[in-house]
């Protein structure tokens, strides 16, 4: 049975969707059958790890059946039937497109709105080891659906000051989650992405003001460590659909070994 794990920050640009593709290739790498889910509407894994473009009209719609067709109010599609391959073996994945930011507005009177991703989610499981759910920047619906069908939270931020409400609006968005709908929600960590500088000890004064930030509303959820550098070439193998394993430096495949070290961390949890 595989164990689901939701990457979330309402802050954008922080880096989710590259955590979630390379989490997944270090997962695949070991051997892990994976499935990642895109719940953003802006399709930015979707984009990047798809083995063939979405199918669109003449007008640039996607007509492809995506997440949104299954999570829909009276939805007649089901979620194995979204999942598509990935360019990596081992990977599968569930797109997601604009059509998911529409169906948002739709499932808000719903009964049971909460547990629609965990719904259709849960026939999946025992075809995978783990599951990523991609969460859209926001703590509406869509984050409380990929919360609700997830067994730990990961935090993902970067060493930038972050205003104390967003901390205690994202923190209250999951303990309010746990309280209602997922009572066996917890946190993997908080893992620092596009972290500049050397060492912790050698951090700006800033860097670790926000640490200390970080460490103060994420009471139950430990830095996870090591950081995640800033390398532009992780954004540029993306991009080029070319896993950090499989780049032409040393330090890029250093940072591979990185993300496996938190696979085994999300394994273990």
């Amino acid at each position: 049975m595989a164990k689901v794990i939701t990457n979330a920050n309402q802050k954008g640009g922080v880096g989710k969707s590259t955590t979630t593709i390379n989490l997944a290739r270090a997962a695949a790498v070991q051997g892990k059958r994976v499935l990642v889910v895109d719940f953003d509407a802006q399709g930015n894994a979707t984009s990047a790890i798809v083995r063939d473009p979405l199918e669109r009209d003449e007008m640039g719609e996607i007509v492809q059946i995506t997440v949104a067709d299954a999570i829909m109010p009276r939805a007649t599609v089901t979620l194995e039937e979204v999942v598509v391959p990935s360019i990596w073996d081992g990977i599968d994945l569930v797109p997601s497109g604009t059509p998911l930011a529409a169906v948002e507005e739709m499932i808000i009177p719903a009964q049971a709105r909460e547990f629609k991703l965990a719904n259709v989610l849960k026939p999946l499981l025992p075809n995978y080891d783990l599951v990523l759910i991609d969460s859209p920047p926001s703590l509406g619906q869509l984050t409380v659906n990929a919360l609700t069908a997830s067994e730990q939270v990961l935090v993902v931020t970067q060493p930038q000051q972050w205003s104390a409400d967003g901390m205690a609006e994202l923190a209250k968005t999951v303990t309010n989650v746990q309280t209602y709908f997922n009572q066996k929600l917890t946190y993997v960590g908080v893992l620092v992405n596009m972290w500049q500088g050397t060492t912790e000890e050698r951090a700006t004064k800033r860097n670790k003001q926000v640490l200390a930030d970080i460490e103060e509303y994420f009471v139950e959820a430990p830095l996870l460590r090591p950081f995640i550098p800033f390398r532009t070439h992780i954004g540029e193998a993306v991009d080029e659909g070319i896993g950090l394993d499989q780049w032409k430096t040393v330090p890029m495949r250093m940072i591979a070994e990185d993300y496996a070290t938190h696979v085994n961390t999300i394994m273990a949890g």
